[in-house]
């Protein structure tokens, strides 16, 4: 390796594998088996690091603590390929830093942060933007993968999204979100369970109206689809994000009401009631 790595193409590439042989007994206690005609990500994704949190200004600018969180790679697998074949083009990342839209729930409703997660994220921001039904279609297929892993294991998605919601704009950090009849109809849509309804109003160009980053609703729709149409019961992962945005700013202490709200949780032990209850 150290001749090759001294002559033509492939000298830097040989140079990472042997960083990574290095690496890899400090972090698993084993030895990684190296294949040069194999890729790096391969390489890379069998290292079974955490995934690093939160930002630095996410840090700095809300009070958000640094975090590890412990990934499952089995269950990321299976969802990459079974959604893939699906038709949905998902992509992977073997070097993902978690921002608090999943810090913020682990935080909330499992504070020890002792459960593996598969981080899903979905493009709210960037055009050209999926179609909102493509959101709740992407939901369904969640619930149907998950349901079909033939692990013996319990789980939970948990969603995070936005209603009405204004950044950089004139609308940013008022007293209320900048449109509260659309987040009166959100909230009647989500806990009626009403997609059809939902559907029928929303749109790209609608989402723009409310404020400018208010397309993060999408997210709740994909809620909505793992949860199932008409499904009153299985909307409580929904209603807890509610709460954080609508008394969030009633606490000067940063997290204040997602630890307060852990504190009155910590009596549960599992197995955790049904969603259903």
């Amino acid at each position: 390796m150290e001749i090759a790595g001294e002559e033509g193409l492939f000298g830097p590439h040989l140079s990472l594998f042997a960083a990574i042989g290095r690496v890899h007994p400090q972090v698993l206690g084993r030895t990684l088996p190296l294949n040069g005609a194999g890729v790096c990500g391969a390489a890379l994704a069998d290292l079974g690091l955490p995934y690093d949190a939160n930002f630095y200004n996410e840090q700095r600018e809300f009070g958000l603590p640094r975090m590890l969180l412990k990934g499952q790679e089995d269950l990321s697998a299976y969802l990459l390929r079974e959604g893939m074949d699906a038709g949905f083009d998902l992509a992977f990342s073997n070097e993902l830093r978690i921002d608090h839209s999943i810090t913020c729930p682990i935080i909330t409703l499992r504070p020890q942060n002792d459960l593996p997660i598969v981080p899903v994220y979905t493009n709210i921001f960037a055009p050209p933007l999926p179609q909102p039904k493509r959101f709740v279609q992407l939901g369904k297929t969640i619930r149907e993968l998950v349901e079909s892993w033939p692990q013996d294991t319990r789980g939970a998605v948990i969603g995070t999204g936005h209603l009405s919601l204004e950044l950089g704009g004139p609308r940013q950090f008022g007293p209320h979100g900048p449109d509260p009849e659309f987040d009166r109809r959100a909230v009647e849509w989500i806990s009626s369970g009403d997609l059809e309804g939902c559907l029928s109003e929303v749109t790209l160009d609608s989402l723009h109206a409310p404020g400018n980053a208010t397309h993060g609703f999408m997210d709740f729709m994909l809620m909505m689809g793992v949860a199932c149409e008409g499904r009153k019961g299985a909307q409580p992962f929904l209603t807890l994000t509610l709460f954080i945005a609508m008394f969030e700013r009633d606490y000067d202490e940063p997290l204040g009401f997602q630890r307060e709200y852990a504190e009155r949780l910590a009596h549960f032990a599992l197995p955790y009631p049904d969603i259903a209850t």
